[in-house]
């Protein structure tokens, strides 16, 4: 028995849609443009990325070292506020590595997932807040000048009157 070379079915492929399978030419020819009988067509899809911005790797690294060195040198502030935003800048750096070389991030459970990104978050509120946060400062400034301003009018009434007395 000799093999009888078939065309279809087949199945067609595209750079950014799901394989397909054609029963004939018809079908093949409604596809339209961008359909190739290969994954090999598309090369610029199938590569591995592992460093797609240069350098980037590193970048994360060295921040990833500076950060382990300042949990070092106070060990003993362990789930303090300042140690917790450590602990979250560190698991944000893990994760952005981990996309980068597109790799599963590791999973840590040092940090709970509320509390993940909150510093981030802040400053991301003061940012695109800036006139309610500038209006914050300066509401804390005026509170502290009129404080210092009552203050400064309460000792002049007592040196006043102190004076008025002994010259009397």
């Amino acid at each position: 028995m000799a093999y009888v070379y078939q065309e279809f079915p087949k199945v067609k492929y595209h750079a950014t849609k799901e394989p397909v399978t054609v029963a004939n030419a018809e079908e093949e020819r409604k596809l339209g443009e961008g359909w190739a009988d290969t994954p090999a067509a598309f090369p610029f899809y199938n590569r591995k990325v592992t460093d797609p911005v240069p350098n980037s790797v590193e970048e994360v690294n060295a921040e990833l070292e500076h950060w382990y060195v300042q949990l070092s040198k106070d060990p003993g502030s362990k789930g303090s506020g300042w140690w917790n935003s450590i602990e979250t800048r560190i698991e944000q750096l893990k994760f952005r590595k981990a996309k980068l070389l597109e790799a599963p991030p590791a999973k840590h459970e040092s940090v709970p997932p509320d509390e993940r990104n909150f510093v981030d978050r802040r400053l991301a509120w003061f940012k695109n807040n800036k006139p309610m946060g500038v209006l914050i400062l300066l509401g804390i400034v005026i509170i502290a000048l009129a404080s210092f301003t009552s203050a400064l009018q309460s000792l002049w009434d007592f040196f006043w009157s102190a004076y008025s007395f002994l010259s009397g």
